[in-house]
Parts: structure tokens; sequence; C-alpha cells
């Protein structure tokens, strides 16, 4: 399994992944963002690298899985569609 460097706080659990085959680790996007800035970035900070270096990333079929539990990201997407 992947795990991000720096990134255990914002752990929220494990899946299976029945079509890889694997386990994946699963990471709140907003517990991402709080530890980030607890180790010293400003929010925006905190928000940019996770979208670059988080998001914009694929590690293969192990790559961790970023969830969103806030309403703002939630209606955004819902609204999209």
């Amino acid at each position: 399994m992947i795990k991000f460097k720096d990134l255990d706080n914002a752990i929220i659990g494990l899946t299976d992944d029945l079509v890889s085959g694997t386990q994946r680790f699963v990471y709140d996007y907003n517990k991402c963002v709080e530890t980030l800035m607890k180790q010293g970035n400003d929010e925006q900070s905190a928000i940019d690298w996770i979208d670059y270096n988080v998001l914009g990333s694929y590690l293969g079929k192990e790559t961790p899985i970023i969830v969103y539990q806030d309403a703002k990201h939630i209606e955004k997407d819902i609204n999209s569609k």
C-alpha cells in the first residue's frame, strides 16, 4: 500500500479494491489540509500542495483514495453534473 509522507493523521481508513486486488489507504481531504497547516503551511499553500501532489498524482493501482466529507465539495460536484 502506498502512503503519502507526513499525512498519517489524515488517514481515515482502508479499502479493498476488488478490481485491482489491492488494499488502498483512504484520506480525508480536509484532514490533509489541517495536517499540513499544523506543519507550518498556510491554508492556501496546503491546498495547492495537496491539489498538485496528491490529487494530481497517479501512483498505480495502489494510489490512495481521497474523500471529501464536507458539503461544499459534495454540493459542487452534484450540481456540476
